[in-house]
């Protein structure tokens, strides 16, 4: 045991991230660990407080494009602009999050992420609500008409980003840092992963079903169902907090932080300017150390399967079928609702399926799933000419493809949370965040540069493309490495470094016997439980 360790910790942190002139040493703070149904109860609620956090965001996120369509009717530019702007900020300001994240209490970041988009949604309500009062008929094609109008949808951008970068900021730090404490047996840990994932499913059609009814009101003024959810999504704030604080009282652990180290650093201009506050510095130094971690292909290979257009949420393919293909609305709708069916019935499997084969394989089996459904897709593209029953069967493959994409999602989210140690989870989690908005703005970009409707197949095969990339990336990681655990004793627990040393503590039991999973590759090591 001793041996094994010494060589998990040669391999994964001879350096423990920190740069070499660091003299601290982390801080570590001990307690005693929860029971049982303390645990269970502070899962319910953490889903419960998911469930708010997303049904809010997605009611928010539908109604603030169609308000701008509103506004400006013959113009796409202000909600195309408005989320380019969010994702652009998404992509530079990320990794600045995770490095707030990982060096201060969980609690305070719960409050400054609620506090955040709470604000936001104020001001964003606020602004609208003023555009809407001040538009005359010549915005219906420029927004910038007038001077009051572009301060305030300059105002909009701002606000709306300050907004998304808070409830990324929550995202990260719940379901990466504050989920893994929580659920600490790795069954514990796949359930609450499945039903967190599930839950952001069912409010992706949910959410924007509520909207459309609150919006379309019959005798109602649009105006006035946007200020309804929007007061919705204000007051739901209150009881999320409200149950990360029960679960932060009910739980020691949270109070329990490793901190990275940090240098002191001196006021001067050079620092404030490259120091670790500067999102550019910062995102290039959160790189830097997730290249150095076993997983990062993991996430590599997620982040490929945002590279799609194929998806039934997508706008851009939506409007195509709408165009080109000539579906009709509901039929539309129905291939949605359909799409999110499959996805939600991966986060009940996924479970299952991990208990059986191993969270590597169980992994490999979605990714897989998902690409040879794309390939179909593109079968199907090149008989769409010849035969007319083609165009369902493309639509088909892309809903059962769902079922791949939401199973390996949850596996890559487990694999972050248990492949990274606690020093700079926050940091790794932002960095996906980062990679998937990235993503995201490079298909808009696609999307603008084959804007014409005939151009649109090069965009599906970029997709099938670039997901069977993913899956061939993550095949090779699999090749090369796998997710062990490692057992040591008290002795060993109390090494001051021992918590840097692995990533996640699964249990413990009565001799004070520590279980904790690791990664290792695959030619070293043949003496520890392969998972």
């Amino acid at each position: 045991l001793q041996n094994l360790t010494n060589l998990s910790a040669s391999v994964y942190f001879p350096n423990r991230f920190g740069p070499k002139t660091m003299d601290l040493e982390p801080l570590i703070l001990t307690s005693e660990l929860s029971s049982a149904p303390s645990q269970k109860f502070s899962a319910v609620c953490l889903i419960i407080s998911h469930l708010l956090t997303r049904l809010g965001d997605q009611m928010w996120e539908f109604a603030i494009p169609l308000i701008l369509i509103f506004i400006t009717p013959n113009s796409l530019l202000p909600p195309a602009l408005f989320g380019l702007v969010i994702e652009a900020a998404g992509v530079i300001f990320s990794t600045t999050l995770g490095t707030y994240i990982d060096r201060n209490d969980r609690l305070r970041v719960a409050r400054l992420g609620t506090m955040g988009q709470a604000i936001s949604i104020s001001i964003s309500g606020f602004l609208l609500y003023v555009l809407v009062g001040i538009r005359v008929p010549e915005m219906a094609s420029n927004i910038f008409h007038t001077k009051e109008s572009t301060l305030l949808m300059v105002g909009l951008c701002i606000s709306g980003s300050i907004g998304s970068l808070a409830a990324r900021l929550m995202s990260i730090a719940v379901e990466k840092d504050w989920v893994p404490v929580v659920a600490k047996e790795e069954s514990d840990l796949t359930l609450l992963n499945s039903r967190m994932r599930g839950i952001d499913l069912v409010t992706e059609v949910s959410g924007p079903a509520i909207a459309g009814v609150l919006l379309t009101i019959p005798n109602l003024e649009m105006i006035y169902g946007f200020i309804i959810i929007a007061l919705f999504n204000f007051l739901t704030f209150f009881p999320q907090y409200i149950l990360l604080r029960i679960v932060y009282v009910k739980l020691p652990e949270l109070h329990t932080k490793i901190l990275e180290p940090v240098e002191e650093q001196s006021r001067s201009f050079s620092t404030l300017f490259c120091g670790q506050w500067n999102p550019i510095a910062t995102l290039v130094r959160s790189g830097s150390i997730f290249f150095r971690q076993p997983i990062a292909l993991v996430v590599v290979a997620y982040a490929f399967l945002w590279l799609t257009v194929l998806s039934p949420h997508d706008p851009m393919f939506t409007a195509y079928l709408s165009t080109e293909a000539k579906f009709k609305s509901w039929e539309l709708g129905v291939f949605r609702a359909v799409g999110a069916i499959f996805g939600v019935l991966s986060t009940i499997t996924f479970p299952r399926v991990v208990n059986r084969l191993g969270l590597s394989s169980a992994s490999m089996g979605y990714i897989t799933w998902e690409g040879v459904m794309l390939l179909g897709c593109g079968a199907m593209i090149m008989i769409s000419h010849m035969w007319a029953h083609a165009r369902i069967l493309f639509l088909v493959f892309i809903i059962l493809s769902r079922f791949g994409l939401y199973g390996f999602g949850i596996g890559e989210m487990q694999f972050l949370q248990v492949g990274v140690s606690e020093t700079i989870r926050g940091q790794m989690g932002s960095v996906e965040n980062a990679f998937t908005s990235l993503a995201t703005l490079t298909m808009y970009v696609f999307g603008i540069v084959a804007s014409k409707p005939q151009n649109f197949i090069w965009l599906m095969w970029t997709s099938i493309a670039c997901v069977n990339t993913g899956a061939l990336v993550f095949f090779l990681w699999n090749c090369f490495w796998k997710y062990q655990f490692d057992y040591h004793g008290e002795e060993e627990h109390s090494d001051p470094h021992h918590l840097t040393l692995h990533n996640h503590e699964v249990s413990v039991n009565s001799d004070f016997v520590h279980k904790h999973v690791f990664f290792t590759r695959r030619w070293r090591n043949k003496k520890t439980n392969d998972k």
